[in-house]
């Protein structure tokens, strides 16, 4: 696979580069590759400020989800396991508990959802 471009804009605290064109916010991932409204753009190289077109795939986000929810590990090594992994009611989506509570998020994911 071909080195990551990062982008030139403002990286954001979720680690996605940002430009704004008359105002208003762009993701530049989205712009490279002309994603439609309602689809995702997944990196496949994993790094969100990545730009280079051969590392961007345009998904549903259902498919997008699914992607993401086959990986044993966090981003930072944290296994995925039925303790340490919240997943969203409305989105499907998983995340790392030990990493919420190491970032020291507001309200830790609660054991019981």
């Amino acid at each position: 696979m071909a080195e990551c471009v990062e982008g030139l804009g403002t990286r954001r605290p979720d680690g996605y580069r940002v430009v704004s064109i008359g105002g208003v916010l762009y993701r530049e991932h989205r712009l490279v590759v002309d994603a439609v409204p309602g689809m995702d753009v997944h990196h496949t190289c994993e790094n969100k400020g990545c730009v280079n077109p051969d590392h961007l795939m345009v998904i549903t986000k259902t498919e997008h989800t699914r992607l993401h929810n086959t990986k044993t590990e966090c981003l930072n090594g944290h296994e995925y396991t039925e303790e340490n992994t919240y997943v969203s009611p409305t989105t499907g989506k998983r995340r790392c508990r030990v990493c919420r509570r190491i970032k020291g998020g507001r309200g830790a994911y609660s054991r019981s959802a």
